[in-house]
């Protein structure tokens, strides 16, 4: 009968234990903070290609709604995306804007009042419950900013500010000269009777022309854009993928 000798063989880890726990002190942080950040951003370019599908022709400005408010770091390790733009980094109006656009999409419900349609409540020129559709679209679907500039300028509810810094009542006077001086265009509310709306007319004797129609039924949505499912779904799928990812890249690069 073969013996088999065995003898006891003793190591010290404690330099290899000191060195395991300075690797998940100082790169664990770090490895989280790359996995959901690289996480985020991948997300955020699957939600544009989401829109992209879901909408007909989105603007790039809607696109760009689709922000990361905040990327994760070391001592927080929470990354925030957006679907409805960041009002603390853009202009306010803007991130309104596309807020307004995209939250019916997203949870439904009753499109909220453009800037346009309160300016035009609130110089009488439409009702405090009525709404613009409008007739003539670009590409994507919407009246011409122009369009809206004009007359907005015409009926002195306009409250923009130009490019060279002027204040709102300079380019206020500046789009009415240019509308009814140079351009010779007018718009008038049609408030009675049928073809409720805003219509535009050029030189003294043009033919009135639809722009947009005015309703009292507040555009609904019904939701689809699945925004916070898409989201779910590439989390569950992709971020076993890019933990693994930035572990071996914290492993790597550990001193």
């Amino acid at each position: 009968m073969a013996t088999i000798r065995t003898s006891a063989i003793t190591v010290d880890t404690t330099e290899m234990d000191k060195k395991l726990a300075k690797i998940q002190k100082d790169q664990m942080p770090y490895a989280k903070k790359e996995a959901l950040n690289a996480l985020t951003k991948d997300t955020a370019r699957v939600e544009k290609f989401e829109m992209q599908m879901v909408f007909d022709r989105p603007t790039p400005f809607i696109l760009g709604g689709m922000r990361v408010l905040k990327w994760a770091n070391k001592r927080d390790p929470v990354s925030i995306l957006s679907g409805q733009g960041d009002r603390s980094r853009f202009r306010s109006r803007y991130a309104e804007a596309v807020q307004r656009t995209l939250e019916p999409q997203i949870e439904g419900g009753r499109r909220r009042a453009r800037s346009s349609e309160r300016r035009l409540r609130e110089t009488n020129q439409i009702g405090p419950n009525q709404w613009l559709i409008g007739v003539e679209t670009n590409a994507y679907g919407n009246v011409k900013g122009p369009e809206y500039q004009r007359m907005l300028s015409f009926f002195r509810a306009y409250r923009g500010k130009s490019r060279s810094g002027n204040s709102d009542v300079e380019r206020l006077n500046l789009a009415i000269g240019a509308v009814t001086n140079t351009r010779g265009v007018r718009y008038f509310v049609q408030k009675t009777g049928r073809n409720l709306g805003i219509y535009r007319v050029r030189g003294k004797n043009g033919k009135p022309k639809l722009i947009w129609y005015v309703t009292g039924n507040a555009p609904t949505y019904r939701p689809r854009f699945d925004f916070y499912g898409v989201a779910r779904e590439h989390a569950l799928k992709y971020g076993g993928y890019f933990a693994q990812k930035a572990v071996d890249k914290a492993l790597r690069t550990a001193r």
